[in-house]
């Protein structure tokens, strides 16, 4: 028996509450909306210095900088940031398990953000002194160690022939307008970011067009330490209601 012009519409019609299912459950799976944007600890925990290295990259990058001379991060930015590391953790495609369970991509830590490193008047007296880790008399000197919580103080291994000392804080911080303070005083001859690593790896880079992020998830192989020959990247967007989006891998 043939079909009838009524059982081919409803056939079509079938079809294309098939095909809409299909395609909203897709993106589904593809978009989270948190409800009130906000990051949960867990986040906090796990991204937080990631979002730190990606500020100080960013502000290492551009001596124009609005935040250039503020050596704590601002925690508008922070939060924003991991409002979208947020989002991306939410997803539930392949995409995210690679990126968060397989790889646990992280941005990759050439620059440091705790350590500087000096070099020396080793005769001054509030040299000693800071080596010592105790107040040195110099007024500058001991609000910059107090003030952004520098706690450990090391000498080089060959100090003092070799006279650089590194001095390390107990959180992140934007270590450079810091160091300009430091580069100031007399006893300090060169100043320089410690703490960094070499080579090349795992990393996370961001870029932003307003409250729109897009974060690039890679790994790489192959003679890392002079340089990654080869990078496989995952890149999502996150737009200003934390509506995040994979958009491709390459």
């Amino acid at each position: 028996m043939q079909p009838t012009h009524f059982t081919s519409q409803f056939i079509s019609l079938n079809f294309l509450f098939i095909l809409l299912w299909f395609v909203s459950c897709t993106e589904k799976e593809t978009i989270h909306n948190t409800s009130n944007c906000n990051h949960t600890d867990i986040i906090d925990s796990i991204y937080r210095e990631d979002t730190q290295r990606l500020l100080f990259m960013e502000i290492y990058a551009d001596s124009m900088h609005e935040d250039r001379n503020q050596p704590f991060f601002d925690e508008g930015k922070v939060n924003l940031i991991l409002n979208a590391f947020q989002a991306v953790y939410y997803l539930d495609i392949p995409e995210r398990d690679s990126i968060v369970e397989k790889y646990n991509i992280h941005v990759f830590p050439w620059l440091g953000m705790q350590s500087i490193s000096l070099q020396v008047d080793t005769a001054a007296l509030e040299v000693m002194k800071l080596i010592q880790e105790k107040p040195t008399g110099n007024a500058k000197l001991d609000i910059i160690i107090h003030e952004y919580n520098f706690t450990d103080v090391q000498p080089s291994l060959y100090y003092p022939e070799f006279n650089w000392i590194t001095i390390t804080a107990e959180q992140p911080l934007n270590l450079l307008p810091i160091m300009e303070e430091l580069a100031s005083l007399p006893v300090f001859y060169q100043v320089g970011l410690g703490g960094g690593a070499v080579g090349d790896g795992n990393t996370i880079e961001l870029s932003q067009d307003g409250l729109v992020l897009k974060l690039d998830f890679s790994i790489g192989w192959g003679d890392c330490p002079s340089g990654c020959l080869y990078r496989k990247h995952w890149i999502f967007v996150v737009d200003d209601q934390c509506n995040a989006t994979f958009l491709h891998t390459y």
